[in-house]
Protein backbone atom coordinates (compact mmCIF):
# COMPACT_ATOMS: atom_id res chain seq x y z
CA UNK A 1 0.00 0.00 0.00
CA UNK A 2 1.58 3.75 -0.59
CA UNK A 3 1.54 6.41 1.94
CA UNK A 4 0.57 8.88 -0.07
CA UNK A 5 -2.49 9.56 -2.70
CA UNK A 6 -0.43 10.55 -5.57
CA UNK A 7 3.06 9.19 -6.80
CA UNK A 8 6.08 11.12 -8.11
CA UNK A 9 4.96 10.85 -11.86
CA UNK A 10 1.82 12.60 -11.09
CA UNK A 11 3.64 15.80 -11.33
CA UNK A 12 4.16 15.41 -15.00
CA UNK A 13 0.19 15.54 -15.09
CA UNK A 14 0.36 19.00 -14.01
CA UNK A 15 3.80 20.36 -14.91
CA UNK A 16 2.55 20.50 -18.73
CA UNK A 17 -0.70 22.21 -18.33
CA UNK A 18 1.30 24.52 -16.37
CA UNK A 19 3.76 25.19 -18.91
CA UNK A 20 0.80 25.97 -21.39
CA UNK A 21 -0.56 28.06 -18.74
CA UNK A 22 2.59 30.08 -18.16
CA UNK A 23 2.76 30.49 -22.35
CA UNK A 24 -0.31 31.88 -22.72
CA UNK A 25 -0.16 34.54 -20.37
CA UNK A 26 3.27 35.67 -21.87
CA UNK A 27 1.45 35.53 -25.05
CA UNK A 28 -1.40 37.85 -23.53
CA UNK A 29 0.78 40.37 -21.78
CA UNK A 30 3.14 40.75 -25.28
CA UNK A 31 0.07 41.19 -27.35
CA UNK A 32 -2.00 43.75 -25.12
CA UNK A 33 1.03 45.79 -25.21
CA UNK A 34 1.27 45.34 -28.75
CA UNK A 35 -2.75 46.04 -29.27
CA UNK A 36 -2.19 49.05 -26.99
CA UNK A 37 0.71 50.52 -29.08
CA UNK A 38 -1.55 50.06 -32.55
CA UNK A 39 -3.90 52.10 -30.50
CA UNK A 40 -2.61 54.94 -29.30
CA UNK A 41 0.43 55.16 -31.10
CA UNK A 42 1.56 57.46 -33.87
CA UNK A 43 3.04 56.78 -37.46
CA UNK A 44 6.01 58.07 -38.51
CA UNK A 45 8.97 57.29 -41.74
CA UNK A 46 12.09 55.85 -40.24
CA UNK A 47 15.05 53.88 -41.72
CA UNK A 48 16.37 51.32 -41.09
CA UNK A 49 19.88 50.83 -39.72
CA UNK A 50 21.25 47.72 -39.16
CA UNK A 51 20.39 44.14 -40.40
CA UNK A 52 21.81 40.63 -38.45
CA UNK A 53 21.15 36.86 -38.89
CA UNK A 54 19.99 34.76 -35.84
CA UNK A 55 20.36 31.78 -35.45
CA UNK A 56 16.52 30.57 -35.34
CA UNK A 57 14.94 29.76 -38.17
CA UNK A 58 10.79 29.99 -39.02
CA UNK A 59 9.57 27.44 -41.57
CA UNK A 60 13.06 26.79 -42.68
CA UNK A 61 13.33 31.16 -43.46
CA UNK A 62 16.14 32.45 -41.29
CA UNK A 63 15.09 35.48 -38.59
CA UNK A 64 16.84 38.53 -39.35
CA UNK A 65 17.21 41.30 -36.64
CA UNK A 66 16.53 44.74 -38.07
CA UNK A 67 17.40 47.89 -36.40
CA UNK A 68 15.91 51.18 -37.52
CA UNK A 69 15.62 54.47 -36.26
CA UNK A 70 12.99 57.48 -36.44
CA UNK A 71 12.46 61.42 -35.28
CA UNK A 72 9.61 62.43 -33.21
CA UNK A 73 9.77 65.55 -30.96
CA UNK A 74 12.96 66.45 -31.78
CA UNK A 75 14.62 63.35 -30.73
CA UNK A 76 16.57 60.89 -32.34
CA UNK A 77 15.47 57.08 -31.36
CA UNK A 78 16.22 53.47 -32.29
CA UNK A 79 14.10 50.38 -32.15
CA UNK A 80 14.56 46.53 -32.61
CA UNK A 81 12.32 44.24 -34.60
CA UNK A 82 12.84 40.48 -35.58
CA UNK A 83 11.00 38.84 -38.56
CA UNK A 84 11.65 35.49 -40.56
CA UNK A 85 10.76 37.75 -43.94
CA UNK A 86 12.99 40.67 -44.37
CA UNK A 87 11.38 41.29 -48.04
CA UNK A 88 8.87 43.15 -46.72
CA UNK A 89 10.90 45.51 -44.27
CA UNK A 90 13.62 45.95 -47.01
CA UNK A 91 11.27 47.10 -49.65
CA UNK A 92 10.96 51.22 -49.40
CA UNK A 93 13.70 53.75 -48.67
CA UNK A 94 11.51 54.85 -45.69
CA UNK A 95 9.50 52.77 -42.91
CA UNK A 96 6.41 53.47 -41.56
CA UNK A 97 6.90 53.16 -38.12
CA UNK A 98 4.52 53.29 -34.99
CA UNK A 99 5.39 54.55 -31.72
CA UNK A 100 4.11 55.26 -28.18
CA UNK A 101 4.52 59.10 -27.98
CA UNK A 102 4.78 58.70 -24.14
CA UNK A 103 7.42 55.99 -24.34
CA UNK A 104 9.26 56.75 -27.83
CA UNK A 105 11.57 53.86 -27.55
CA UNK A 106 8.28 51.49 -27.79
CA UNK A 107 8.00 51.18 -31.15
CA UNK A 108 7.39 48.62 -34.11
CA UNK A 109 7.81 48.66 -37.57
CA UNK A 110 4.03 48.11 -39.69
CA UNK A 111 5.37 45.85 -42.14
CA UNK A 112 6.40 43.09 -39.79
CA UNK A 113 3.29 43.31 -37.70
CA UNK A 114 0.55 40.49 -39.50
CA UNK A 115 -0.89 41.03 -42.89
CA UNK A 116 -4.39 41.91 -41.43
CA UNK A 117 -2.61 44.19 -39.90
CA UNK A 118 -0.74 46.08 -42.33
CA UNK A 119 -3.46 45.71 -44.58
CA UNK A 120 -5.27 48.99 -42.17
CA UNK A 121 -2.19 50.79 -43.14
CA UNK A 122 -1.87 50.56 -47.31
CA UNK A 123 -3.30 53.90 -47.46
CA UNK A 124 -1.36 55.70 -45.26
Amino acid sequence: MRMSAFGKWSLLVVLFPLIGIVQLIFAYLRGKKRIRLLQNGWLVFGKITGKERTNMKINNNRVYKFSFQFEANGATYTGITKTHKPGLLEDEAKERIIYDPNRPEKAMMVDALPRAVRRYFEGV
